[in-house]
């Protein structure tokens, strides 16, 4: 606290300390409650004082049961929005680390990509009809991409979608054994996933690793060292979602909508531009 000022309310709108309700504030309110609702402090937080000065930034503030407004030093830029006070971060899995990807719809061709090995740098797009091949190995690849750095703009209750049946479920098979099962789900406009994980022990790719690879986080670590934490982390995963449904960006959804023959082309396509080249 650096000094006291007016406790008068008819100049608390110079200063921004009048209450957030009040007409035209632009005033912050910050409550802190414990867990039976009883508040522990209430600090309205009104203008930024301007200084020429390069230390921490000054706010002029009030404490909500008390009538003399304050100036005080420390950062107190806070966020009314209540994303900006939550860690968004789902779970995120390299691609190094995927086997395979499913992503069936209904009435569509279920879309499988996978690789052999965790040290592939490509995925394999499957069941690839006669006369047609993928359109691009790139974006069959961007699949195994689908758990890397998932982030949720908005969550939701599981139980606004109960009784839903999912437009589309993707499941991720990884060569550690964990698998991770997503289902889209559609509700008043909404689109929001809800993740399940678990480890199957037999999934597990008995790979030659070197110490480098396990150190450095690439390719799979040996089985005897890596299976307890594989099944840890799908309950610590579970324990996380299990009661949410998350609203994700567009570009993670964009890939589960994606449709088995966005990711093929006609041979002859491919033999006609090649033709148009020589």
């Amino acid at each position: 606290i650096i000094d006291q000022k007016t406790s008068r309310p008819k100049h608390y709108a110079k200063i921004g300390v009048q209450g957030p309700d009040d007409d035209g504030s632009e005033s912050l309110l910050v409550k802190v409650e414990n867990g039976d609702g009883v508040t522990l402090a209430s600090l309205i937080i009104g203008n930024k004082r301007t200084a020429n000065n390069f230390g921490a930034p000054n706010y002029y503030v009030r404490k909500s049961d008390q009538a003399t407004a304050l100036l005080a030093e420390g950062e107190l830029a806070i966020s009314d929005d209540p994303l900006e006070w939550m860690d968004t971060a789902i779970v995120s899995i390299g691609s190094e680390r995927v086997r395979s990807v499913t992503i069936s719809r209904n009435e569509q061709p279920a879309i499988v990509v996978s690789k052999e090995q965790a040290s592939d740098n490509f995925f394999t797009l499957q069941d690839v009809p006669s006369g047609f091949i993928p359109t691009s190995r790139a974006v069959v690849s961007s699949f195994g991409a689908l758990l890397l750095d998932v982030k949720f703009e908005d969550v939701m209750a599981v139980e606004k979608f109960a009784g839903l049946s999912p437009l589309a479920t993707a499941k991720v098979l990884t060569f550690d054994g964990l698998i991770a099962t997503l289902e889209q789900f559609s509700q008043d406009g909404t689109i929001g996933v809800r993740f399940r994980f678990e480890f199957d022990p037999t999934m597990v790719a008995a790979e030659e690793s070197t110490n480098d690879d396990v150190e450095n986080g690439n390719g799979v670590p040996a089985e005897s060292d890596n299976a307890a934490s594989v099944a840890d982390e799908a309950i610590a995963l579970n324990a996380k979602v299990e009661n949410w449904v998350y609203e994700l960006p567009d570009y993670k959804n964009r890939l589960i909508e994606k449709q088995f023959d966005d990711l093929i082309k006609a041979e002859t396509e491919t033999q006609a531009a090649d033709d148009l080249e020589q």
